[in-house]
């Protein structure tokens, strides 16, 4: 009976830390036998005793009291903090029963403030020049922080200072580090990132217009517990690079979005990475060399729009996610979601090796041939659907989508040109969607009103641009009674931004 209680601790413990992202627990035993002791449960003695359902009962108590201090614990551990954001597509907070809330710092002077006990850092400001034997850079909020696990340094709202090559190296210590953020630093060396290779515990990278290159992509396949990794616009990355991203053997989240030096046979070995659930291979066909380091943090912000609208026109041969990709990719047993808006070379003979896998999500860009065929070859257990640019997508391809995706409740259509007013009646009839993107589908007229107005299951709606939208229009459309979130901007036609 000892045995048996022993190795429910052990269990216990075991789960415990997997949920606390592995921190150090508690001794859940040990609370056990502490209440016991006060007589708020039966004596040692008595559990071994009594009947085995009392054990089991100590134990659950125990834990439950447990993490209940624990996650109180949590909660006052940062003040003056601001509500943790949820990453952006792919993310997820950091693991854990409850991601830790973000303290901001926007001054260099809040350094000096910060509590030891902070663990989810923003800093967008830091001293440049120590003063009086302080320590200056990154290394000034780093001192002050020792139980860290998130730091964002980003730059995309504000310029900011600029890392330098010894603020990596004092990051690189920081062993306490889950997530690190460090988007639009483009001051940042390839080199640079050998220095995160010494962080046990970082799980989570982002790394969205920085340019690491081949050297930096062999850096990262050297972090012992990354899970999550996202690139953006990296012009400098080829088929080099992905080969050694996949060697990462925990690896579930990549983003390669807009990185257009990679080729069909270079992405094709992402087959290795078999814990892979979530793929972002947007844009990433083959033209284009990425965001310009030379582009102040201003006009970056705006890349993704301009080469969303370049990247899908066109493409090189051989360049990007083709179907010979999404074959080999049909083989990842964990794929849940896969992106591929803006690749032009797939086709549905490539969809169809991927209709028996249980995707969740799929974005995909449509715009020559048969359509139809596209939708027949849907995997039918997706959730949520982009056919933005698919400009091929008419009534005919519309006509079987609620047959063919039961449970589909997201579907964004952001110009499908060749969208009217009877392909989306069809839409709205054969589905229960919840969420709805049309903007840039210019041939939707007025007479397609009454329908979206039928559509009661429907809680987001983006309307945005189209010609028909007036103040009656948007009044009954957000008097429908699930609807949460209308978007109605820029009325009067002309295509919208993505």
């Amino acid at each position: 009976m000892k045995a048996s209680v022993e190795a429910q601790e052990r269990c216990l413990e075991q789960a415990l830390r997997e949920q606390l992202g592995g921190e150090e627990v508690f001794d859940v035993a040990a609370v056990v036998r502490q209440r016991a002791a006060e007589g708020q449960w039966p004596a040692e003695d008595a559990r071994r005793e009594g009947p085995r359902w009392l054990v089991a009962a100590g134990i659950a108590a125990g834990l439950a009291v447990a993490v209940g201090t624990a996650l109180l614990a949590r909660s006052r551990a940062t003040p003056e903090t601001v509500p943790a954001a949820l990453p952006q597509d792919p993310g997820k907070p950091a693991p854990g029963l409850l991601a830790p809330e973000w303290t901001v710092v926007t001054e260099a002077a809040a350094i000096g403030s910060l509590d030891s006990a902070c663990r989810a850092l923003r800093l967008r400001a830091w001293p440049e020049s120590p003063e009086a034997g302080a320590k200056a850079g990154v290394a000034a909020a780093l001192d002050r922080t020792p139980r860290l696990e998130r730091l964002d340094l980003d730059a995309s709202d504000r310029p900011g200072p600029q890392l330098t090559e010894a603020d990596f190296k004092r990051i690189g210590e920081q062993i306490s580090l889950r997530e690190l953020r460090l988007g639009f630093r483009t001051e940042i060396e390839p080199g640079w990132l050998a220095s995160l290779a010494a962080l046990p515990n970082l799980t989570r990278l982002v790394l969205p217009l920085v340019a690491i290159g081949d050297e930096g992509a062999r850096a990262l396949a050297r972090l012992p517990s990354l899970q999550a990794l996202e690139l953006a616009f990296d012009g400098t990355i080829t088929d080099g690079g992905v080969a050694s991203l996949a060697t990462v053997p925990g690896l579930r989240e990549l983003s390669l979005r807009g990185c257009g030096r990679l080729t069909s046979s270079g992405l094709r070995a992402l087959a290795a990475c078999v814990r892979l659930e979530h793929l972002d291979l947007r844009y990433c066909c083959g033209i284009g060399g990425g965001a310009s380091e030379d582009l102040p943090p201003a006009a970056r912000s705006r890349i993704e729009q301009m080469l969303s609208a370049e990247l899908v026109l066109a493409s090189k041969p051989g360049g990007g996610a083709d179907d010979e990709v999404l074959r080999a990719l049909a083989a990842l047993p964990a794929l849940r979601e896969l992106l591929l808006t803006g690749c032009p070379s797939i086709t549905a003979a490539g969809l169809e090796a991927l209709s028996s896998r249980p995707l969740r999500r799929l974005a995909v860009s449509i715009r020559s041939g048969d359509c139809s065929a596209v939708t027949a070859a849907l995997p039918p257990t997706l959730e949520n659907l982009s056919l933005a640019w698919s400009s091929a997508f008419d009534e005919a391809a519309a006509e079987p989508l609620g047959k063919r995706v039961p449970q589909l409740q997201k579907l964004d259509l952001f110009q499908c040109t060749s969208l009217g007013d009877a392909a989306l009646g069809k839409v709205l009839a054969g589905t229960a969607l919840r969420e709805l993107e049309l903007r840039g589908c210019r041939l939707l007229t007025a007479a397609c009103v009454p329908m979206l107005l039928a559509a009661s299951h429907l809680e987001v709606l983006d309307v945005s641009g189209q010609e028909w939208l007036d103040d009656a229009v948007e009044a009954k459309l957000k008097a429908m009674p699930k609807m949460r979130d209308l978007r109605c901007k820029r009325r009067g036609g002309g295509m919208l931004a993505k």
